[in-house]
C-alpha cells in the first residue's frame, strides 16, 4: 500500500473512532472524556477484524479454508452482535478508565510544555527550600510544631532565608495570634521584608509598561534611589511634570512570577503539614495558609490599595489632624501606584517638636479614627504599626500604606461596639453574651466556664490598672483555650488597635489603649445610635417590613375562616423540590438498572450453560446467542450505572 493509501485508512479509521466513540459515550450517559474514547474505539476497530475471524473460526462459521459455513444473512446478523459487544468492551474499558483516572484528572496534551516548565521552577525551587530547612534545623522542630522550644528561631530563620513571598507569608501570619501562639507571632513580626533594589531601568520599563508612553512624558524627575526596596514593591520619590510631588510604587518585575511559584510551594506544604503533624490540623494550617496566599496575591494588584487609600482618604476628611495621600486614578494601575508625597518624619522623631497640647489632640484623633473605622464604618487600616505613621511639617500625622485593610458586617460591628464596652466597664455577663453572639461557639463549649474565665481575665486587668492592649491579646488566648475561631477580620481589629498604642505612648508617654478607648467610645456608641442613622435605617426596614404587613391579614382572615368551618389543616409536600425529585428519579432509574442487569445476567449465564437446542453450527446453539445479546443489555445497564455513580462520587468530592 502507498504512502497515501496507508493516509487514507487512518483517516477513514480515526473518523470511524469518532462515531464509535460518540456512541459508547451515548451509552454511557455520561460526559466523558473525547481523548480516551477515541483513542480505546480505535484500539477496537484495529482489532475487530482479525479478532472476529479467529473467533469465527472457534464458532464453526469458517472452515479450515476460510469458507462460509452459514447462511449471509445469519452472517451479517451476527457480524452486526460482534461488533455490538466491541461497543460494549470499548465502553467498559472507557469506564475502568474512568474510575482510575476521572475525566479532567490529567490535563490536556496542550498544557503540557507550560505543566513541564512549572514542574521544573518548582524542582528548582524545592531543592533550595529543602537545603534551607534543613541547615536552619526548621526540619527537626515540624514534629512537634510551636509546642517545641526551638520552632519560633528555626521557623524565623527559615522563612527569613527562603526570600521575600516567605517573609511576607510570615509577616502576614504573625497577624493571626488567634490561631498561634503568642510567641510565634511576636517572632514572626520581627520580619523586615527588605530586598536588594532593582536598576532603575527595569522600573522605568515596568512604567512604560503599565502607562503605554514613555514614562518621561509624565515625570519630570524619578529619584534613582529608592525610598524603599521590600519583596513585592519598589517606591521612589518623583515629579510629575506640571510640578507635582510624587510617589511611585511599582511592583517588582519578578514579583508576581516570584509570589505564583512559591504560593504553589506554600500550599502544597500546607495540605503535607496537615496530614502529617498533629499542631498543622489542630490549627487549621491548611486552611489558614489558602486565605494567607490568597491576601498576597491579593496585594500584588495595585488597583485595591488604590481603592483602600481612596476610602481611607475620605474617612479622614472630616478629621484635620488626620491626612491620606492622594491617589492620582489616571497613572495608577495593577501594577503602578502613583500617590501625592507626604512628608514627614517618624513620630518618635516628632514629638519634642510638638507642644503637650497637640501631642494630646493627635493621640485623641488617631485612637478616635482607629475606633470608628472599626465599630461605625466597618473600614480599617490592618497594618498601623509606628512605620506607616508620619509627623508631617504641619503637624498632622500621615496615614500610609493601605495595602492591608479589615472589613466588618454591620451586625458584627454593632456587637463589638458591645463587647468592647462591656470589657472597658468590665462586665463578663454581657462580654460572654456579645462573644457568643460574635463568634462561632463549638456545640460543647462550657458557657459557665468562657463567662467564668472571661469574668477573672477582666477582674485582674481592672484591679492591677496595667489596661493596654495586652487585653486583646490575653481575649485571643482565652478564646483559643475554649477552641473557639476567631474571624480574621476580627483578629485584625484587635492586632490593629494593638498596633496603634505603640504610636499613641509615643506621643504620650503613659497612654493606656484601653483608657483612651473608654473616653473615645461614647462618641463611638453616639454615632452608631445617631437619630440619623436610625431613621434611615428604620426607613429601608419599614419599606420590607410594610411589604409582609400588608399580607398579614388576608391571610389571618384565610386561616380564622378554615378553624371556624372546621377545615383548617396541614399540608406537608414531600419532594416538592425540582431537585429532590430529580434525585429520587435517579435513584429509581439506578435501582431498576440494577435489578434489570442482574436478571439478565443470570439468565444468560443459564442460556450459555444449557445443554440442547437448535444449533445454528456445530459448536454454536440458539440459546447461546440468546445468552450473547442478553449479556450485551446486561452489560450495557451495568457500565451506566457504573459512570453515573462514579460521576456523583467525584461531585460529592468537588463540593
Amino acid at each position: 500500500m502507498t504512502v497515501l493509501g496507508w493516509l487514507i485508512a487512518l483517516l477513514v479509521n480515526l473518523a470511524l473512532a469518532g462515531l464509535m466513540a460518540a456512541v459508547v459515550r451515548q451509552l454511557l450517559g455520561a460526559q466523558v472524556g473525547w481523548p480516551r474514547s477515541v483513542f480505546v474505539s480505535y484500539v477496537a476497530l484495529v482489532a475487530f477484524i482479525p479478532v472476529t475471524v479467529w473467533m469465527a473460526r472457534e464458532v464453526g462459521f469458517l472452515d479450515g479454508g476460510d469458507q462460509l459455513k452459514i447462511p449471509v444473512l445469519l452472517l451479517i446478523g451476527l457480524l452486526v452482535l460482534a461488533f455490538a459487544w466491541a461497543l460494549v468492551l470499548c465502553t467498559a474499558v472507557v469506564v475502568i478508565l474512568e474510575a482510575l483516572l476521572p475525566t479532567g484528572s490529567i490535563p490536556s496534551v496542550l498544557s503540557w510544555p507550560a505543566l513541564i516548565a512549572k514542574a521544573w521552577r518548582r524542582m528548582v525551587r524545592y531543592r533550595k527550600l529543602a537545603w534551607i530547612v534543613t541547615r536552619s534545623g526548621f526540619s527537626g522542630a515540624l514534629q512537634q510544631g510551636p509546642r517545641s522550644e526551638r520552632f519560633d528561631a528555626a521557623l524565623v530563620r527559615t522563612l527569613d532565608e527562603a526570600g521575600p513571598s516567605f517573609v511576607k507569608l510570615g509577616q502576614l501570619l504573625s497577624t493571626r495570634p488567634d490561631v498561634i501562639p503568642p510567641s510565634t507571632a511576636t517572632a514572626l513580626s520581627k520580619l523586615q521584608s527588605s530586598a536588594l533594589p532593582v536598576p532603575t531601568s527595569e522600573i522605568v520599563t515596568v512604567l512604560e509598561r503599565a502607562w503605554g508612553r514613555d514614562p518621561h512624558q509624565v515625570l519630570g524627575r524619578l529619584d534613582p534611589t529608592p525610598l524603599g526596596a521590600a519583596s513585592i514593591a519598589q517606591v521612589h520619590a518623583a515629579r510629575t511634570t506640571d510640578g507635582r510631588d510624587v510617589v511611585v510604587k511599582v511592583r517588582r518585575p519578578t514579583a508576581a512570577h516570584l509570589v505564583t511559584v512559591d504560593s504553589d510551594i506554600m500550599l502544597r506544604f500546607a495540605r503535607t503539614a496537615n496530614r502529617r503533624f498533629g499542631w498543622a490540623s489542630e490549627i487549621g494550617f491548611e486552611e489558614l495558609t489558602v486565605g494567607l496566599v490568597k491576601v498576597m496575591n491579593e496585594e500584588l494588584d495595585y488597583g485595591i490599595e488604590a481603592f483602600n487609600t481612596k476610602v481611607g482618604r475620605r474617612l479622614t476628611a472630616n478629621v484635620p489632624e488626620l491626612v491620606v495621600p492622594e491617589v492620582d486614578q489616571e497613572l495608577s494601575t495593577d501594577e503602578v501606584l502613583v500617590m501625592d508625597l507626604i512628608e514627614g518624619v517618624p513620630v518618635p522623631q516628632a514629638v519634642d517638636d510638638m507642644t503637650p497640647e497637640r501631642r494630646e489632640e493627635l493621640a485623641h484623633a488617631l485612637l478616635e479614627w482607629v475606633i470608628r473605622g472599626v465599630l461605625v464604618e466597618g473600614f480599617f487600616h490592618a497594618d498601623l504599626h509606628p512605620g506607616n505613621i508620619l509627623v508631617t511639617p504641619e503637624h498632622q500625622l500621615g496615614i500610609l500604606d493601605f495595602g492591608a485593610v479589615g472589613l466588618i458586617d454591620q451586625e458584627t460591628r454593632k456587637l463589638l461596639a458591645g463587647l468592647i464596652g462591656a470589657i472597658l466597664e468590665d462586665d463578663a455577663v454581657v462580654a460572654t453574651t456579645a462573644l457568643q453572639m460574635i463568634f462561632d461557639l463549638p456545640a460543647d463549649v462550657d458557657s459557665r466556664a468562657l463567662k467564668r474565665d472571661l469574668g477573672r481575665l477582666l477582674a485582674r486587668v481592672h484591679a492591677s490598672g496595667e489596661t493596654d492592649s495586652t487585653l486583646f491579646s490575653d481575649l485571643v488566648q482565652l478564646l483559643r483555650g475554649h477552641r473557639i475561631g476567631v474571624p480574621g477580620d476580627i483578629a485584625g481589629a484587635f492586632r490593629t488597635l494593638g498596633a496603634v498604642e505603640d504610636t499613641l505612648k509615643a506621643l504620650v508617654p503613659g497612654n493606656s489603649l484601653v483608657e483612651g478607648a473608654r473616653s473615645a467610645m461614647p462618641g463611638v456608641l453616639a454615632a452608631l445610635a445617631s437619630p440619623t442613622r436610625a431613621v434611615k435605617r428604620a426607613g429601608v426596614e419599614a419599606l420590607v417590613v410594610g411589604s409582609v404587613a400588608k399580607r398579614i391579614p388576608d391571610r389571618v382572615e384565610r386561616i380564622t375562616d378554615a378553624l371556624a368551618a372546621g377545615e383548617f389543616n396541614v399540608n406537608t409536600r414531600p419532594l416538592a423540590d425540582v431537585g429532590e425529585r430529580r434525585w429520587l428519579r435517579r435513584m429509581l432509574d439506578d435501582a431498576l438498572s440494577v435489578i434489570f442487569a442482574a436478571v439478565l445476567a443470570v439468565v444468560a449465564v443459564n442460556l450459555a450453560t444449557s445443554h440442547g437446542g437448535a444449533m445454528l453450527t456445530e459448536q454454536l446453539s440458539l440459546a447461546q446467542l440468546g445468552a450473547a445479546v442478553l449479556g450485551l443489555i446486561a452489560m450495557v445497564l451495568a457500565l451506566r450505572v457504573l459512570v453515573r455513580v462514579f460521576s456523583r462520587r467525584a461531585a460529592v468530592d468537588t463540593d
